[in-house]
């Protein structure tokens, strides 16, 4: 299932309904998430901070590359 699915099914199994008016967007992108990894130079020591993890996807991606992600 991509990205764009697993965002769908989340917020159907949730009741999430989303609107951009309230600035709710969800990035579908794996490449996007992957090149975000990249840029940020993660070492497997770093514990890492981050404000507004929606979904959860990008922070599965944090948590198997450094010792703590925070999610706020």
């Amino acid at each position: 299932m991509n990205l764009f699915e697993q965002t769908k099914e989340l917020c159907r199994l949730y009741d999430i309904k989303p609107a951009r008016s309230k600035g709710q967007n969800f990035l579908i992108s794996e490449e996007i998430y992957d090149q975000m990894i990249v840029a940020a130079n993660l070492q497997p020591n770093d514990i890492i901070l981050e404000v507004g993890p929606g979904l959860g996807f990008l922070t599965a991606k944090l948590a198997k590359r450094v010792s703590r992600v925070i999610a706020v």
